[in-house]
């Protein structure tokens, strides 16, 4: 994902993240984590609490393939790779040489991004509501 600028990346999701989830954290690979609203407004420690939950989601690295993710397509820009975790991982179309990859290969990009976002654990941004 390091071939899509940050401030490209936040402004895809800004547009996909629904307005009613105002805390969420984006990560250099694409990865991002919408947060509970009561649970984000009151942490102090909002990054090491994130860092904590990329730490759990690395746990499970080993059942990656134990399930089905869900594939959303964003117009000719991506698409979002969901997964039981609550994140999500946007590929970029330019991560494949095709132009119409399978929904296994999106898939397998999404989950190796998602991983490699819990193990680097680079936040790129945290979005947080003025108060």
């Amino acid at each position: 994902m390091k071939n899509i600028a940050p401030e490209e990346l936040k402004s895809v999701l800004s547009k996909v993240i629904p307005s009613v989830y105002p805390y969420w954290v984006m990560l250099s690979n694409g990865t991002f984590i919408v947060l509970e609203t009561e649970k984000a407004r009151n942490r102090s420690d909002l990054r090491d609490w994130i860092n904590e939950l990329l730490s759990e989601f690395e746990r499970y690295k080993l059942t990656v393939f134990a399930f089905i993710e869900d594939i959303v397509h964003i117009g000719g820009i991506g698409w979002i790779v969901t997964n039981r975790y609550g994140a999500y991982t946007f590929v970029h179309s330019s991560e494949f040489n095709e132009t119409e990859p399978s929904e296994l290969a999106i898939s397998v990009k999404g989950c190796l991004n998602f991983f490699r976002d819990c193990s680097e654990k680079e936040i790129v941004h945290i979005e947080v509501p003025l108060k």
